[in-house]
This record gives C-alpha cells, structure tokens and sequence, in this order.
C-alpha cells in the first residue's frame, strides 16, 4: 500500500467546500480528517491499495475488494461519547436469502489505534483468516 498516495487523497478532501456533492454535503470537519490520516499511517505497507472515498455527510471511506470478500471502514463520531472512531463492516460474499449485502456480514466499531483489530479485519480480507464464525 502507498501511504503517501492515500494521504494526498485525503488532503484533496480537505479543499472540499459545503455542498460538494450537489445535494447538500458538509466540509470534511479537520478532526476527521486528522483521525483518517492516524488510520493510514497505523496501516501496515503490506496489503493491496484501498479505495477511499467521500461520503455525504462529511464520512471518510476506506474499503477493500478482495476474492468475494469486502471490507469498508468508516471515520465517524459516536453520538452519545462524541468520540471519533472507524465502523467497519465486512462481508464473505456468499449471498444468503436473509441478508440484504453480498453475503453473510459482520460490523462492528474500533479506534484508529486498535492496530490489533485493525491488521486482523485486513487479514480476513485477504483470505488469511477463515469465514466470519470462525474469526
């Protein structure tokens, strides 16, 4: 993974003004984008490139697609604490009647310094790590 690549894409949404998206969205708030950069930096070099994004309403994506599997993690503030922290969510790709994604999903939130967590959600994604019931 280029560090530097994924930290002058989130400088760029730095530049964005209210209304970005035509429908409305807020700037990118610095305490975000500062969270974002301390997840990218925390990142292991290891791993294939992400996409990041912006999201209306001012949220940072971060995703991986990988042989069926998708991860996608998100800056975002807790509402009751007012903290700041990644929500993630991963799916296995095997579509089930009863779930609306690809497939079986998991979700859940962690900090940007949980590089624990942080490595094991990228293990999975790349295949190192079994199916979500045995994680």
């Amino acid at each position: 993974m280029d560090k530097e690549k994924c930290l002058k894409l989130i400088d760029e949404f730095e530049q964005f003004e209210d209304n970005w998206d035509y429908d409305g969205a807020p700037v990118f708030n610095k305490e975000d984008l500062n969270y974002a950069r301390c997840f990218i930096k925390k990142m292991r070099i290891d791993i294939p490139q992400p996409f990041i994004c912006p999201i209306a309403g001012g949220i940072i994506q971060i995703e991986w697609d990988i042989n069926n599997r998708h991860l996608e993690m998100e800056i975002t503030e807790d509402e009751i604490t007012k903290t700041k922290e990644i929500c993630w969510l991963k799916d296995d790709g095997k579509k089930t009647k009863t779930s609306s994604l690809k497939g079986e999903y998991e979700y859940g939130t962690i900090d940007c310094e949980d590089t624990e967590k942080i490595n094991g959600l990228i293990d999975w994604v790349l295949g190192n790590k079994g199916d979500l019931t045995n994680d």
